[in-house]
């Protein structure tokens, strides 16, 4: 019983990981397109 429900919460825990690391991924991704956009108007 109690081994069911622990495997049941590695899986969720598991999927809310990869949602918060791609969630993350993006964020940081949009930090770095807004920052090379500033130096790139900086420049021009």
């Amino acid at each position: 019983m109690w081994r069911i429900i622990a495997n049941e919460l590695v899986a969720v825990g598991h999927l809310y990981l990869l949602q918060l690391t791609s969630l993350l991924q993006q964020l940081v991704e949009d930090d770095v397109k807004i920052s090379l956009l500033a130096i790139y108007r900086q420049r021009t």
